[in-house]
């Protein structure tokens, strides 16, 4: 949430809107977007669906209850504990209008996978391979109907959850 709020004091601060986003701030957005489970992850998401275009507002979950708002000694640095990251993928703009970004990560030793995107009839339309490490990968998604298409990063070993992506015309 702190990055966020320095995207938008340092927009607010130049006179600018979100539609006139930076390179940079657009990085420091997508960063912040997949994690979009978190509460700064979905505002980050809806910001730049806005940029591109895609109207599409994803309401946040939001926690219930006072036990959310936090559990003594969890949120101190030295309690924390490193985390393996899972391989990951997510796609912006979703809705999308012409391309779409896929971030993906792959966990610590996996040379390489392929993202692989579907019609609704299940057909392949496009694989695109993915880099060891995080990276980013994009689709022309302009020669394709407007409607509901499926994404699914394969691992060497396994593949992961299908993930929905909505394109708008």
């Amino acid at each position: 949430m702190k990055t966020l709020k320095e995207v938008d004091i340092a927009r607010i601060s130049q006179g600018k809107g979100w539609h006139e986003l930076g390179e940079a701030e657009l990085k420091a957005l997508e960063d912040i977007a997949y994690y979009a489970s978190t509460g700064a992850g979905v505002r980050a998401q809806n910001i730049l669906n806005a940029f591109y275009g895609a109207g599409y507002y994803h309401e946040p979950i939001l926690p219930t209850g006072l036990q959310a708002l936090s559990t003594p000694g969890t949120n101190r640095p030295e309690t924390r504990k490193a985390l393996k990251v899972p391989a990951q993928v997510q796609a912006f703009p979703n809705p999308a209008r012409q391309s779409v970004t896929f971030r993906c990560t792959l966990p610590e030793g996996t040379e390489q996978a392929e993202l692989s995107i579907q019609d609704v009839n299940g057909q392949t339309i496009a694989v695109l391979p993915i880099v060891e490490g995080q990276v980013t990968a994009s689709w022309d998604s302009r020669p394709y109907p407007a409607g509901l298409y499926f994404y699914t990063l394969h691992l060497p070993n396994r593949r992961l959850a299908t993930q929905k992506l909505v394109i708008l015309r």
